[in-house]
């Protein structure tokens, strides 16, 4: 039994402190990546007297999701190879017909907990507003889905969710939580490294810049605290796989179905608005909340029940010592 995966139990590692440090300059440099790679496109249309059009600002959502993904996960992983001395087997990732077995079936649960959540959403919504919903025409719009650039939007969404969620598990359930099981053991490293995923996500908080009310401070701590719980049971996958592959894969697919459900309800509800104002009404949908809405309750209460029936199913690798 691996611990968590291989060759975790052996060797040292920085103190926590430390390695949220070295989190947040890998952040940061996936920040500079993407402002170095966006630059030119910036420059060219700031050059010209023009602001950046909707239908740009999509490819540049886009871009930013993969670069700064990617930038991400090269730090990871180049200070786990150079620095830590450690192969790709050593943070969880496998590339044979076994981890991408568990890819394949992380890639279908994520899509099964995505709309799990959003159907009991949906319900406890409709409960709580004692069946009072907006009232429609009920006239969906089936010929904006006839759009060719609105599948090829989803397939770069599907794409740039693929990455994202790759990067993020490798940074955090490969790299982060095995560091940290090196230094202060398994419970600390699923606790502490699921918090430092949490604080990665810390746009709830801030969706009217810096000017935080007290009850965004609520709405940004129950939203955290909904992606702490989703990290401990990306971590708990990755311990009953002994690999992170189902976790990346569930976290792409979780992401996307999220966006790609939210784009395709705009497209057929609405008759006037534009493809491109769709898209950014999806992706605001998902990352700037002003309440606490049930989607978030349930996603909290989701997550944490996972990775509580994962412990008592599954429970946490023993450390061995290695030849």
């Amino acid at each position: 039994m691996k611990y968590p995966f291989d060759r975790t139990g052996s060797g040292s590692a920085p103190a926590i402190w430390a390695l949220a440090l070295l989190l947040i300059g890998f952040w940061l440099f996936a920040q500079l990546l993407t402002v170095l790679v966006l630059l030119p496109i910036l420059a060219q249309t700031s050059a010209s007297g023009l602001s950046i059009t909707s239908g740009q600002q999509i490819w540049v959502t886009l871009i930013s999701l993969v670069v700064a993904s990617s930038g991400l996960a090269g730090a990871a992983l180049w200070w786990s190879k150079r620095v830590d001395r450690r192969q790709l087997l050593d943070l969880g990732i496998r590339l044979d017909i076994v981890g991408w077995r568990q890819y394949r079936r992380g890639f279908g649960t994520g899509l099964l907990f995505a709309l799990a959540l959003i159907f009991l959403a949906t319900i406890w919504g409709y409960i709580t507003s004692n069946g009072a919903g907006d009232e429609s025409s009920g006239q969906l719009a089936w010929r904006n889905l006839a759009d060719p650039l609105f599948w090829l939007l989803l397939l770069g969404l599907l794409l740039a969710f693929i990455v994202q969620g790759g990067a993020e598990e490798i940074v955090c359930r490969g790299w982060l939580l095995t560091s940290i099981t090196r230094k202060a053991g398994l419970p600390v490293g699923l606790i502490v490294s699921s918090l430092l995923f949490a604080g990665l996500h810390p746009h709830y908080f801030f969706i009217n810049g810096f000017d935080v009310s007290g009850s965004q401070l609520l709405i940004g701590f129950v939203g955290t605290s909904a992606i702490f719980g989703m990290g401990l049971m990306l971590a708990m996958i990755a311990m009953r796989d002994r690999s992170i592959m189902g976790a990346c894969a569930m976290h792409s697919a979780f992401n996307f179905s999220i966006i790609a459900l939210g784009f395709t309800s705009f497209r057929l509800t609405s008759e006037t608005q534009t493809l491109a104002d769709s898209f950014a009404a999806a992706f605001a949908g998902s990352t700037s909340l002003s309440q606490i809405e049930p989607a978030l309750i349930v996603q909290l209460s989701l997550s944490f029940a996972v990775a509580a029936i994962l412990w008592v199913r599954v429970g946490l690798p023993k450390a061995q010592s290695v030849d």
